[in-house]
């Protein structure tokens, strides 16, 4: 008999990056977990559908207050291996990290 997989409950969703190599993946902050805690998770492994659309949303709620108010911090990241974008605590995630894709992809070909 096999152990039961741990499932985990997102209470939100922070960030998402698209990368060529891996697609697209969300910065998830679980429920019961610190933000130190938060992981990347590849989109076609969430079962989150309403989560995503409230992270879509906020996204685009700051992009519009970020046209009228430049000093805000930039929603979306253009780096050489992708996009990232971050709201929320998502920014105090990646405050110490240098890129949004700091480990690099195994199958990124440089």
């Amino acid at each position: 008999m096999q152990p039961e997989k741990e499932e985990y409950d997102v209470d939100r969703i922070i960030g998402r990056r698209i990368s060529l190599c891996r697609g697209t993946e969300y910065l998830i902050l679980w429920c019961k977990y610190t933000l130190e805690e938060a992981s990347w998770e590849p989109s076609k492994l969430l079962d989150c559908d309403q989560k995503v659309e409230e992270f879509e949303q906020r996204c685009y709620q700051q992009r519009v207050e970020q046209q009228s108010q430049p000093d805000l911090l930039a929603v979306d990241l253009y780096e050489d291996h992708g996009l990232v974008t971050l709201v929320d605590k998502g920014h105090e995630y990646m405050a110490d990290c240098d890129s949004g894709f700091e480990v690099p992809p195994e199958d990124f070909d440089f």
